[in-house]
């Protein structure tokens, strides 16, 4: 899977709720077509996950 994007996770018409993590949403190229998976924003900061590298998942995100 291929990072094409990176964004804020969207919570709609809501505010994030208090105590809440910050979220991102990978957008990513898979064979299938494209799909989105919502992380925590300190996970894209600790792995350093970049638009345009490749995104493996862990065992422990599925």
């Amino acid at each position: 899977m291929k990072i094409i994007d990176i964004t804020e996770a969207s919570f709609g018409c809501e505010e994030r709720p208090e105590g809440a993590p910050l979220m991102c949403c990978l957008v990513l190229e898979t064979e299938a077509g494209v799909i989105y998976k919502e992380i925590p924003d300190a996970d894209v900061e600790r792995l350093g996950l970049k638009i345009g590298q490749e995104y493996v998942e862990r065992k422990e995100e599925q």
